[in-house]
């Protein structure tokens, strides 16, 4: 398994879809990024580059926040006991704004080897490390704008938009699982394109700009894991879906939708695809179900266009032992 850092050289902006401009998410859902790839790679090396050939011979997870050489996974959903301080109602409180666990940490999660989290080694209300003091990844900044009528008829339109700035030797990363050495060179050429196009909304104004360093990553793995961890969004197949037990599982679910990217016609970018709910990075579910998951085409029903727009659901899965 390969770490991929993203070092961002400007601001990014990932929109939550919603009419306004003036909040971000700062996950780089994985969807997002499989899409932005594929549509890197097909520019880099066309017909070679089918859904077959390249979304679905490879897993990635959403990117995720680093500090330094910190790096912080999504707080699973489903939580063994011993996160909490016995009778401590408070700490239950902190604990729900966590969003994101370092590693050590994590892997003590994952290990079933938890002991209760110290409230001095919360920082900025939702880093979790194993460290008394972290640097915040990144700051969040809403500017101002206006949009002024080129005839000068109506009267300016203001509008907020949110912008996530990256501290020095902070970003996001992720990590990638691909088999074929050939497909990964692609890959890796694909994220240089997109570290150069940037990704994310404003593109055009430099937004979403990155250089992509590459790492060796290592985890224990769990033996004998009761459960196990999406660190993707995730779309389960119809049969998959029936086979699960909701009553051992921790989940929320995230609506993915927005409009169209595509880089051959720029009228298409008023279009928005349709709409589907996926499980969100850090749900759990029992062992014992070899997940694969499903990609949907998002073609707009309205106005069909004469290419796919994929979505890809298949999540990368760790284990979890939960006591």
């Amino acid at each position: 398994m390969d770490l991929i850092k993203l070092n961002f050289t400007s601001p990014l902006h990932l929109s939550k879809g919603k009419s306004g401009l003036d909040d971000s998410y700062d996950v780089l859902h994985s969807d997002t990024l499989k899409s932005a790839l594929f549509v890197c790679a097909l520019q880099l090396y066309g017909d070679e580059i089918t859904k077959v050939s390249f979304l679905e011979a490879f897993t990635i997870s959403s990117g995720f926040p680093f500090s330094g050489d910190e790096l912080f996974f999504p707080k699973p959903f489903l939580l063994p006991d011993t996160f909490f301080a016995k009778d401590a109602k408070a700490d239950i409180k902190l604990a729900k704004a966590i969003k994101y666990v370092s590693k050590p940490l994590f892997e003590q999660l994952l290990q079933g080897n938890f002991k209760p989290f110290l409230k001095e080694n919360i920082s900025h209300s939702t880093f979790l490390s194993h460290k008394k003091l972290v640097k915040k990844p990144f700051e969040n900044e809403v500017a101002q704008h206006v949009t002024v009528s080129r005839t000068y008829e109506n009267e300016g339109d203001t509008f907020y938009t949110d912008r996530v700035f990256f501290n020095q030797n902070c970003g996001l990363f992720c990590l990638l699982k691909v088999d074929n050495q050939e497909l990964k060179e692609k890959i890796i050429a694909a994220f240089k394109l997109l570290g150069d196009n940037g990704i994310g909304s404003d593109k055009s104004v430099g937004n979403g700009q990155f250089e992509a360093t590459w790492h060796p990553f290592e985890m224990q793995k769990v033996e004998n894991a009761t459960h196990q961890i999406a660190l993707s969004l995730f779309l389960p197949k119809e049969h998959e879906l029936k086979s699960t037990d909701f009553n051992h599982c921790g989940y929320e679910l995230i609506k993915r939708g927005g409009y169209i990217a595509n880089p051959e016609n720029f009228n298409n970018s008023t279009l928005r695809k349709k709409s589907i709910y996926m499980f969100k990075e850090g749900s759990t579910f029992p062992q014992g179900i070899d997940f694969e998951g499903d990609v949907k085409d998002l073609n707009p029903k309205n106005r069909p266009l004469t290419h796919e727009i994929f979505r890809d659901g298949r999540a990368l899965f760790i284990g979890y032992n939960i006591p």
